[in-house]
């Protein structure tokens, strides 16, 4: 006979971090980023190029979602692909054909990378 579950088992779960990931990463900071005065903590300089380039990694990674969801939106979810041959094909047709060619980039001040590559080339020649 299977008795009446008990309060507590309906109580969710807290999840805790492992305290082992805790103490890994902890040293993981102190070897890659040795003090420079004795202390244990990170020279203000070391916070400051870190943080900046967490920030500018996280820009660029922005282009690259875009780019992957838009591949995704536009060709790959379009249609079951049979083969990996057939699917690496039609990526690189879709890359090379459309994607730099001629569709248009709001990044680029709605310009096809193609057209916002030749405008720049001549620009440089005509600098040079």
């Amino acid at each position: 006979m299977l008795s009446a579950p008990t309060s507590r088992s309906h109580q969710p779960r807290r999840r805790t971090p492992d305290p082992g990931a805790k103490y890994a990463a902890a040293q993981q900071t102190r070897s890659s980023h040795p003090p420079t005065d004795g202390r244990d903590e990170l020279p203000e300089q070391l916070v400051t190029q870190h943080r900046d380039q967490a920030q500018s990694k996280a820009y660029s990674n922005a282009v690259a979602e875009s780019f992957f969801a838009t591949i995704k939106r536009e060709l790959i979810y379009t249609r079951p692909w049979p083969t990996r041959a057939g699917l690496r094909h039609a990526v690189f047709e879709y890359i090379e054909g459309w994607y730099n060619t001629r569709r248009l980039h709001s990044t680029l001040g709605y310009m096809s990378p193609a057209k916002y590559e030749a405008l720049h080339r001549n620009a440089d020649r005509q600098a040079a």
